[in-house]
């Protein structure tokens, strides 16, 4: 397993388990647009922004002789357009796709405080503020989820690379409710158990229209997220 930064903010990640033969990894960038793929198959940026840095690698602790050949750069014509995205099999218009497992975090990245799956759901540690996030990058879907707040007052979902945020309370959800986050473009809307919930944002871009999904838990609250799905949208 290993990650390949094509910017300083932007990295690809790898999983090399199902074949340890030579795997050939190609990356586009032109302005904010970055596309890369595995053996011709779409990867999914982790972050995204600026528009120029270093090209750099990250191997992780248990990989185990990584070894890259054949290393080549082409500078992009200037008549030549922003990379067009490789086609995802799995990201089918209304085809609903579960993005967290209940067994393990695969497919999430930790950013602050513990994170654990407990009984299929999603669960924070409560001596420090917790925030986890996809992997994967999401544009025009709707998300679904079942939420629960067990103690403190509030927990977050958090869209579009953290430009859009809502805050789902305990007196909203003392038992599990079901949240749903609707993204279409740059224009959001959540409700819980069908009630519309305010919209909040600390972001001075409000136009970003791709991004991951979030989940934030201030300190000293406790909250369980579990059956974790996305439908794309047209």
């Amino acid at each position: 397993q290993a990650e390949w930064y094509v910017r300083s903010d932007t990295s690809f990640y790898l999983d090399l388990r199902d074949n340890p033969d030579w795997r050939t990894f190609r990356a586009v960038a032109k302005g904010r647009d970055v596309h890369a793929s595995l053996d011709g198959k779409a990867l999914t940026p982790m972050v995204s922004g600026l528009t120029k840095s270093s090209i750099s690698a990250f191997v992780h602790q248990a990989c185990k002789d990584y070894q890259v050949e054949e290393a080549r750069l082409r500078s992009l014509k200037p008549e030549e357009g922003a990379p067009a995205p490789a086609a995802d099999p799995a990201a089918a218009v209304g085809e609903e796709k579960e993005i967290f497992n209940g067994k393990d975090l695969t497919g999430w990245k930790l950013f602050k405080g513990a994170w654990t799956v407990e009984d299929g759901a999603i669960t924070n540690g409560t001596e420090a503020s917790a925030r986890l996030e996809s992997l994967a990058q999401f544009a025009n879907y709707e998300l679904t989820f079942q939420v629960k707040i067990e103690a403190g007052r509030h927990a977050e979902v958090q869209v579009l690379n953290y430009t859009w945020y809502a805050e789902i309370t305990r007196a909203l959800a003392p038992d599990y409710k079901d949240c749903k986050v609707v993204v279409r473009g740059a224009d959001v809307t959540v409700t819980l158990d069908g009630k519309a919930l305010p919209l909040l944002s600390e972001s001075n871009d409000k136009a970003v229209t791709s991004g991951p999904i979030g989940f934030y838990v201030p300190k000293d609250m406790k909250c369980r997220i579990k059956n974790v799905r996305v439908k794309p949208l047209k």
